[in-house]
């Protein structure tokens, strides 16, 4: 694919690090890529690669290109979960939902949730709630296990507007976005050129999922400067350019593992969505070799966001590939990722 570096392109000692996203683009069947790398408040790296924009996706990525980042947007909606609960007199993560959904927002999705579901499972993907043909149910008591699946983020976000009075795109428009300056991130309905297509098969042309700009769905484009930026928020404690943008006391609750102290031990730990390495598990998607204090998220075509508080430094990997090869193992490729910049990191 026709590679590219723009800005401040990259040192030779990260090298490696572009290198490994260059070969997991190929492995990957993926036809662009962005890699940003933050230490110490400085751009180590800033590269771009491969082609993915314009009309047909055959145009080459460059420093305005924008990526669909898929389930990275949790951590966005983590975050607007986290400045709603710390505004509201009533509310915390161990507040039951069962009443509130059935008596105030009426919502008839969800009428059927456990009455011991509470705002943490939803948070940390233990709700037990499942999709199936006759509507929601709830598969298995909360807290008791672990289930990856947009249910309970999609009742989280109805539940964050119920509360706050705004959708989780608005709040975070108002709260984050505007005030530190992040003007190429958002839920898009519109096609527009600068958009990066997703290969979903190579034999067929790359395609663009758009759809409400709510802030629920999977149609959450930015940049991968735009991302590294929302990343180091949250490394700076919520501070900016200098500016505190968040509450520090928000951060480190959307940061701090909020999943039930039962869980089984090789189910992953979450933050507010956040994939956290501390305690470490069988099952996450972080590498073993990445400092214990970190916390990361990633979505199905790759992308990834990672930040090490011990090091200084946050990583963020966009691409372009729904799903990966049978053969090929995404997760230890996350693995790889993250413990190569933490080994050139440190």
């Amino acid at each position: 694919m026709p590679e590219q570096s723009y800005e401040q392109g990259y040192d030779d000692k990260f090298s490696p690090l572009v290198d490994h996203v260059r070969t997991s683009n190929r492995q990957q069947f993926a036809s662009a890529a962005g890699l940003v790398v933050i230490q110490s408040g400085k751009v180590l790296v800033n590269w771009r690669g491969g082609a993915g924009t314009g009309p047909d996706g055959n145009r080459p990525v460059d420093i305005d290109s924008r990526f669909n980042v898929y389930s990275v947007r949790k951590a966005f909606i983590g975050l607007a979960a986290a400045i709603t609960l710390a505004n509201a007199k009533e509310w915390n993560v161990n507040s039951r939902v069962r009443d509130y959904v059935l008596d105030v927002m009426k919502d008839p999705d969800f009428q059927d949730v456990s009455p011991d579901l509470e705002i943490r499972h939803l948070l940390t993907h233990t709700h037990g709630l499942a999709e199936k043909r006759n509507g929601i149910v709830q598969s298995f008591r909360p807290g008791t296990r672990w289930m990856y699946n947009n249910v309970g983020v999609e009742l989280l976000c109805r539940i964050i507007r119920a509360i706050s009075g705004k959708s989780v795109r608005d709040m975070l428009h108002q709260q984050v976005f505007g005030p530190a300056g992040l003007h190429h991130v958002d839920w898009e309905d519109e096609a527009q050129d600068i958009f990066v297509r997703d290969v979903h098969d190579p034999a067929m042309p790359p395609q663009l999922q758009l759809g409400p700009r709510n802030g629920h769905d999977r149609n959450l484009y930015t940049s991968p400067t735009d991302l590294a930026r929302f990343a180091q928020l949250h490394l700076e404690n919520g501070r900016l350019d200098g500016t505190q943008i968040v509450p520090a006391e928000v951060i480190a609750e959307a940061v701090s593992c909020q999943s039930p102290s039962g869980l089984d031990p090789d189910k992953p730990r979450h933050g507010y969505f956040w994939w956290l390495r501390v305690p470490y598990s069988k099952s996450t998607e972080i590498g073993p070799d990445v400092p214990p204090r970190s916390y990361q998220i990633a979505g199905m075509n790759g992308s990834l966001c990672l930040v090490m508080p011990d090091l200084d430094a946050v990583v963020v990997r966009t691409m372009n590939k729904i799903g990966a090869p049978i053969a090929f193992d995404r997760f230890g490729e996350f693995h790889r990722l993250g413990n190569l910049a933490a080994k050139l990191l440190s």
